[in-house]
């Protein structure tokens, strides 16, 4: 059995706990920080069981990010600073990239 929710990035980015749906009620997902879109996360022995043991399968729970559509002028003035920030951070990788350095 797989679910899907969505979220606002913020989640993703800084880690959450979130309410998912099983087949016995609602459970907690610990959403690490640094999750990413596609990300999958199960719980074992929450699924649909199986038609010849009966034993329960896991739930899949897949991540989808969801960005928000209108933001206040402070939010998006703080993505602009957070994103000139991360321009440093991807030009360095690259720099680093193309001298044949590691990158972390």
């Amino acid at each position: 059995m797989s679910s899907a929710g969505d979220r606002i990035f913020r989640a993703g980015a800084l880690g959450d706990k979130v309410s998912v749906p099983t087949l016995d009620g609602s459970k907690t997902l610990d959403v690490p920080k640094g999750t990413q879109p596609g990300d999958v996360f199960s719980f074992h022995g929450e699924g649909i069981p199986s038609l010849r043991t009966r034993k329960r399968g896991d739930q899949i729970i897949q991540v989808m990010i969801k960005t928000p559509t209108s933001l206040s002028k402070k939010q998006e003035e703080l993505l602009r600073e957070f994103a000139k920030l991360e321009k440093g951070k991807f030009s360095n990788k690259l720099k680093s990239m193309l001298k044949g350095s590691s990158v972390n």
